[in-house]
């Protein structure tokens, strides 16, 4: 899938365009809504169609497997925001094709063509499952599946691609990321919490987690841009203030419902298989880093990324659930979501469905 007929050719000006990849995408929209760059003239790249597009911006529907798409770009970028990604859910095959052979063939063409800086979106799920608490840059990367893996070999393509040519480049890895027009795994909390019900975790819910406000994250994308020399070479985590354990996260969004209604605490020799289980039969997309990173948390340091850009979230996993769920609550009253397979859809979960109609 491929249409170039909007591809038009950047304007003049000091500023050079930005090309931003998976512009559809929860974060996509979010920077193109909130980002202070997004006056620019942006080339925004996704398989799925950009709303309502701003005059200044260029969208190109494609695939970006699919690397004819680089030809319908038009001359004047000097950045590239590269967002796009096949996430846990998708196949295997498609999460290689896409997170390592595309970007491969992105950085490339960025060197080509004498790009600036790009800014690579990445995953602290490089880390692997039940990771130290606050780990820092420097722990080594963990391929667990393929996600992770993916990610992993997609980080070590920048310097391998782009050292010596001039292109500048940062790798910001994010936490699970939430906010408004967030659902994919967390649909299914907001669903709970929504209907009434109250909601299933594994163990105590003791241990801390983190998340990151997708606007946290719009911030340390503006901040990489902003400071391409500062920020060049550098990976760096990005997340919200982690302040609050599991329990007290998805408690408050039980609480923010209205219903009265309490988490369902699991045992974890009980929960982790049935998890696991159902993950294999197909019957939930609860998946096994998750799963472990669920019963021993998740926390990430920030004081790389303060002391390279100046990061400050302004968010705590908490007002970031919130925000998530207020959205949620709004948009549910409107009709019902999709189904699919990244952050703006549904997951299906047939466990979840049944568990929800037991409790």
């Amino acid at each position: 899938m491929l249409d170039t007929h909007r591809a038009e050719p950047a304007s003049s000006g000091s500023e050079g365009a930005i090309l931003l990849t998976g512009a559809a995408g929860f974060t996509g929209q979010a920077w193109l809504a909130g980002s202070a760059h997004a006056g620019r003239r942006i080339v925004a790249v996704d398989r799925e169609p950009i709303e309502a597009p701003a005059p200044n911006v260029v969208p190109i529907r494609a695939d970006i497997r699919d690397r004819r798409w680089l030809d319908a770009v038009p001359d004047g970028v000097s950045i590239v925001v590269h967002g796009a990604a096949a996430l846990p859910s998708h196949d295997p095959r498609e999460i290689v094709e896409t997170d390592v052979d595309a970007t491969r063939t992105l950085l490339a063409w960025a060197a080509e063509k004498g790009v600036s800086q790009v800014v690579h979106l990445s995953s602290t799920a490089v880390y692997g499952p039940a990771h130290a608490p606050l780990v820092t840059e420097d722990r080594d990367p963990v391929p667990y599946d393929a996600y992770n893996t993916a990610k992993i070999r997609a980080e070590a393509l920048l310097p391998e691609v782009l050292d010596g040519t001039g292109t500048a480049w940062t790798i910001l890895r994010p936490k699970a990321i939430v906010g408004p027009g967030r659902l994919g795994l967390f649909g299914h909390l907001f669903d709970f919490a929504a209907g009434g019900h109250g909601f299933p975790i594994i163990g105590d819910g003791r241990a801390t987690y983190q998340f990151l406000h997708v606007d946290d994250l719009v911030t340390a994308i503006d901040l990489a841009i902003a400071r391409p020399q500062a920020a060049h070479g550098a990976t760096l985590n990005v997340a919200s203030r982690a302040e609050h354990d599991i329990a007290t996260l998805f408690q408050s969004v039980l609480d923010r419902a209205g219903h009265g209604k309490t988490l369902l605490k699991v045992p974890k020799w009980l929960a982790k298989p049935v998890l696991l289980g159902a993950y294999r039969l197909g019957l939930s997309p609860v998946y096994h880093r998750l799963i472990a990173n669920l019963c021993e948390g998740s926390t990430v340091s920030l004081e790389r990324a303060h002391a390279v850009l100046g990061y400050v979230p302004a968010h705590t996993g908490m007002s970031a659930l919130a925000d998530g769920f207020d959205w949620y609550r709004a948009a549910r009253s409107e009709g019902a979501f999709a189904y699919g397979k990244g952050h703006r859809t549904l997951w299906r979960n047939p466990l979840a469905t049944l568990v929800k109609a037991v409790i």
